[in-house]
């Protein structure tokens, strides 16, 4: 058992929230899902300074925040008084139709659009002091605020179905201290121990696209070892021999295992 009383790796603490800007885009509906599983609503903003900090760089790009168009009125999903705008110039569309949701773009403005667009999005977590813990057979790492545990064999596309059937993403690794405590996972902790390539939630689409991550949060960690990436290998695993690095491989590769990673649950008494 752990307490929550900072914020995950990957987000940023802002207030009494932990804030996650998820760059896989989906529609309003379905972001705000992805929120609610995370415990939280897709973000309401209620002044200036707040809305300037979401767009301080580099959090560049278009994502929904929680405000809709409901009857007419504009409110926000989580519930609290719409009681700040920072509209674009000829911003919200006269529409008539309630089929409106707002859109942050880290230019600083927002924008009416409709739902069923697929932008980013950015959830807001209450940060707590409540006891948290990690279900049967996960492992809690303080120095990122998640849960872990490994599976066997899969390729990527299996191995983040796997994940999601319990509420995970193939892990996402943004830091030396958390690279270092999943390869030694494998190297020594996990019940597959001593696999030498393991899969992580990295990826692209083809060599000319950009590396992201399963589960939205930002890239911003990289491990690389000798000769990686490959430009004709659009998946990656880690090593579970220090230095941990990651290695490019063909996505359809199905002797790898894999580590899953989600938020740990609070203890409810």
């Amino acid at each position: 058992m752990s307490y929550g009383d900072k914020c995950p790796a990957g987000t940023f603490h802002y207030g009494s929230n932990c804030i996650y800007f998820m760059t896989n885009e989906t529609d309003f509906k379905n972001a705000e899902l992805e929120c609610n599983n995370l415990g939280a609503h897709l973000i309401s903003i209620h002044d200036l300074f707040t809305d300037s900090v979401l767009g301080y760089p580099p959090n560049v790009g278009e994502f929904w925040i929680g405000g809709i168009k409901k009857n007419g009125t504009w409110t926000w999903t989580d519930g609290t008084p719409f009681d700040f705008a920072d509209w674009k110039q000829g911003q919200p569309k006269n529409d008539s139709s309630d089929a409106q949701c707002i859109m942050f773009s880290t230019n600083g403005f927002w924008y009416s659009k409709d739902c069923k667009e697929s932008h980013g999005f950015i959830c807001s977590v209450p940060t707590s002091l409540e006891p948290i813990s990690c279900d049967d057979d996960w492992k809690y790492s303080n120095e990122t605020g998640y849960c872990y545990e490994s599976y066997p064999n899969g390729n990527l596309s299996s191995a983040e179905k796997s994940c999601r059937r319990v509420g995970a993403h193939l892990v996402s690794i943004h830091s030396k201290a958390e690279n270092d405590f999943t390869g030694s996972w494998f190297h020594i902790d996990g019940p597959f121990h001593r696999r030498l390539y393991n899969w992580i939630g990295l990826y692209r689409q083809n060599k000319s696209s950009e590396w992201k991550w399963t589960d939205g949060t930002p890239f911003d960690y990289a491990n690389w070892g000798a000769d990686s990436p490959r430009p004709d290998q659009n998946c990656v695993t880690q090593i579970s021999d220090s230095p941990f690095t990651f290695t490019s491989v063909d996505c359809n590769n199905t002797s790898f295992g894999f580590l899953c990673k989600k938020l740990p649950m609070k203890n409810r008494k």
